[in-house]
């Protein structure tokens, strides 16, 4: 797989439940996902769900050395 991103989706489940893949808690569709990484690791990883509301919910996941700054319909990465 060198060369290649993967992602992998499996049933949401519920939330706080350690018995499903794919758990994130906020429920919708998945609208997007950005990864940020480089040749060594996964830094972060940011899901954007579609909501009956007139906003999108965002769901971010930080992994290390980078904060990231997003709104709801903007999105943008800042370097520490």
């Amino acid at each position: 797989m060198y060369g290649k991103i993967c992602i992998k989706l499996e049933p949401r489940g519920k939330t706080n439940s350690y018995d499903k893949q794919w758990d994130d808690g906020i429920g919708g569709r998945i609208k997007q996902i950005f990864v940020w990484y480089d040749e060594d690791f996964i830094s972060g990883f940011q899901t954007i769900y579609e909501c009956t509301e007139s906003k999108d919910q965002v769901s971010l996941r930080k992994v290390k050395k980078r904060k990231y700054e997003h709104k709801t319909k903007e999105m943008k990465v800042v370097e520490e």
